[in-house]
C-alpha cells in the first residue's frame, strides 16, 4: 500500500484492515459514523473513537456494579444525549461582522494550528461571505492561492455512488453537463423518454447529463445502475430532488433559471423526444450522495435578476404579516433562496513540495472548510475537548435530579435505579469524555500522570484553557482555541452511536471478500 502521512482520523480508518470479520464489521460501522461526522464538522473522528475506547470500559464496569441491562444503558444514555446537546448548543456564540474573525481561530486549528492556512481561508469567507462554498484541489506549485467563481449549491445528492467519477468513490464531477429538470415522478412510462435523451446527450453529442427530479420508480432506477453497469464511461448522474413544500418548489424554479433549463411537467404536457433548447447547463457540477453543486450556470442573466426582484418584493409583502404572524421561518427561506441565486463558489488550491505533501495538506483544509461552514451556521464554543466535562463538573446535581425525574426512563427503568447509580453514571461520561483530551496532554507529558491531572482539573475547576502551542493558560473568554459548537454535539452522538453497536449487539453478519 502506498504510505500516507496524516493527522486525520477518517484517513486512519480507510487504511486499517482487520482479518477478524467481527472486527472489520465494527469497523465498517464506525467508518460509516466518522464519515458522517467529518462531512458535518470536519473534524472529531480521532475524539470519538478516543472517548468510546474509554466510554466502553468504564459502562462496563458500571453495568456490572448496579447489575443493570445493557438495554437500560442505552436509554440513559439517549437521554443523556439530548440533556447534553441542550447545554452545549445553549453556549453557541454566533459569528457575525463584529466577531468574523473568529473564522481565521477556527481553521487555523483545524490546520493542525497552520495560521497562514487559517488566514487564507478567513480570506476566502471574507469575500464569499456565510453562504458561499468551497472546493479544494491540489496546485501546480508550492504556494496556496484561491480563485472565485459563480456556483450554487442545494442539500440534494444522487440516489447511488455507482455515478461516481472520482477516486474517492464518492464524488461525481463533470464539466459541461447538460441538466435534464423534472418536478414530477420519473416512472416506468418514461422510460423511452430517458432513453431518447441518454443516447442524445451522451452518445450523439457526447457530453455528461444530469437528471433531477422529484423523485424515480424502480423501473426507472433499474434503468439508469443497468445502463451506468454495463458502461461505466457513461457520463451521467441522477438526483433525487425532494419537493415537498412550496419553498422547494420555488428554489426548483429558481435552480432552473439559474442553469436555463425549461422544467418538464409532465402532466401538462407529453414529451416524446427532449428538445435540446430544454436542457440547461453549466461550466462544472460536482455531486455526492448528500450535496449537488453547480458551477457558472448558463442561465440568462437578466432572468435571474428579474427572479431575484421577484423573491424581493415577496419578501417586502411578508414584513406586513409581521405584527400578526411569526414570519422567521420563511424569511429565512427567501433569504437563501435569494443567497443561493448569487452564491459565490471559491476554490482553493492547496500547495506543496511534494504531491504526498500536497494531498496531506489538502485533507487538512477540507477539515477546516467543513469546521469554518459548521461555526458560520451553529455558533462557535470554547472549551477543545473539555466542553461536556466541564458542564458535568457545574451541573452534576441538576443532572442527577433530572435523570432521576425523567418520565421516560421511569417507564424504561424497572430496577429503581437511586441517587448512586446516576451519580456514577455522570462520573463515567466525566472521565471518559475528558480522557479525550488527556490522550492529547499524553502526547506532550507522556506518563506524567501527575502534570496532566493538574492541568485538567485547573481547566476545569477554573474555567480555563490550557494552550499546548504555548504551554501556558488562557481564559475561556479570550482563548483562540474555539470550534464550532456543532463538533463537540456530533462527537458526542457519534460517541454514542458506537457504544450503542457495542454494548448492545452480539450478533454480527460479516461479508467477506475472496
Amino acid at each position: 500500500m502506498n504510505h500516507t502521512i496524516t493527522k486525520d482520523g477518517y484517513t486512519i480508518l480507510n487504511k486499517i484492515k482487520f482479518d477478524n470479520e467481527v472486527a472489520g464489521t465494527i469497523l465498517e460501522f464506525v467508518k460509516k459514523v466518522s464519515r458522517s461526522l467529518v462531512r458535518e464538522v470536519g473534524d472529531g473522528s480521532t475524539s470519538s473513537i478516543i472517548i468510546s475506547h474509554s466510554l466502553f470500559g468504564e459502562l462496563s464496569e458500571l453495568i456490572k456494579k448496579h447489575n443493570v441491562p445493557r438495554k437500560d444503558i442505552i436509554d440513559v444514555l439517549h437521554a443523556y444525549e439530548e440533556i447534553l446537546e441542550n447545554m452545549i448548543t445553549e453556549q453557541a456564540v454566533p459569528i457575525n461582522e463584529e466577531n468574523f474573525d473568529k473564522i481565521k481561530s477556527i481553521a487555523s486549528i483545524s490546520n493542525n494550528n497552520d495560521d497562514k492556512a487559517g488566514d487564507l481561508i478567513y480570506k476566502v469567507y471574507k469575500e464569499i461571505g456565510a453562504n458561499g462554498f468551497i472546493s479544494l484541489e491540489t496546485s501546480v506549485g508550492e504556494e496556496d492561492r484561491f480563485e472565485i467563481n459563480n456556483g450554487i449549491e442545494y442539500a440534494r445528492g444522487y440516489f447511488s455512488n455507482i455515478f461516481a467519477n472520482k477516486p474517492d468513490k464518492i464524488t461525481a464531477e463533470f464539466d459541461k453537463p447538460f441538466i435534464f429538470m423534472c418536478n414530477e415522478v420519473l416512472d416506468e412510462n418514461d422510460l423511452i423518454l430517458l432513453q431518447d435523451l441518454l443516447g442524445m446527450v451522451c452518445l450523439q453529442f457526447k457530453r455528461p447529463l444530469v437528471v433531477i427530479a422529484k423523485g424515480y420508480d424502480l423501473e426507472v432506477k433499474n434503468f439508469f445502475h443497468i445502463n451506468k453497469a454495463q458502461n461505466k464511461q457513461l457520463d451521467i448522474v441522477v438526483v433525487d430532488y425532494s419537493l415537498a413544500n412550496t419553498h422547494q418548489k420555488e428554489s426548483f424554479e429558481d435552480l432552473a433559471t439559474y442553469l436555463g433549463a425549461t422544467i418538464y411537467d409532465k402532466f401538462s404536457e407529453q414529451l416524446e423526444k427532449v428538445p435540446m433548447e430544454n436542457l440547461g447547463s453549466c461550466a462544472k457540477s460536482i455531486i455526492n450522495e448528500v450535496s449537488t453543486k453547480f458551477v457558472e450556470g448558463l442561465g440568462d442573466k437578466n432572468a435571474i435578476n428579474e427572479r431575484v426582484t421577484l423573491i424581493e418584493s415577496q419578501i417586502e409583502e411578508l414584513k406586513k404579516k409581521e405584527k400578526f404572524i411569526d414570519i422567521s421561518e420563511d424569511m429565512f427561506d427567501f433569504k437563501k433562496r435569494i443567497a443561493n441565486l448569487n452564491c459565490l463558489i471559491a476554490t482553493i488550491f492547496v500547495g506543496g513540495k511534494t504531491e504526498l505533501e500536497k494531498e496531506t495538506r489538502k485533507y487538512l483544509m477540507e477539515d477546516a472548510v467543513f469546521a469554518c461552514q459548521s461555526a458560520l451556521k451553529h455558533g462557535y464554543i470554547s472549551g477543545g475537548n473539555l466542553v461536556i466535562p466541564r458542564i458535568i463538573d457545574k451541573a452534576n446535581e441538576w443532572l442527577i435530579d433530572t435523570m432521576m425525574n425523567n418520565l421516560d426512563l421511569v417507564k424504561v427503568l424497572k430496577h429503581g435505579y437511586r441517587y448512586n447509580f446516576f451519580y456514577d453514571f455522570c462520573g463515567v461520561l466525566y472521565r471518559a469524555f475528558g480522557y479525550s483530551f488527556a490522550t492529547v496532554l499524553a502526547n506532550k507529558y507522556g506518563e506524567n500522570n501527575k502534570r496532566i491531572d493538574e492541568i485538567m482539573l485547573q481547566c476545569i475547576e477554573q474555567d480555563k484553557l490550557f494552550n499546548l502551542k504555548e504551554e501556558c493558560y488562557d481564559s475561556i473568554e479570550e482563548t483562540s482555541i474555539i470550534n464550532s459548537v456543532k463538533t463537540d454535539v456530533e462527537i458526542m452522538k457519534a460517541t454514542f452511536s458506537i457504544i450503542g453497536l457495542l454494548v448492545t449487539s452480539n450478533q454480527f453478519v460479516s461479508v467477506q471478500y475472496q
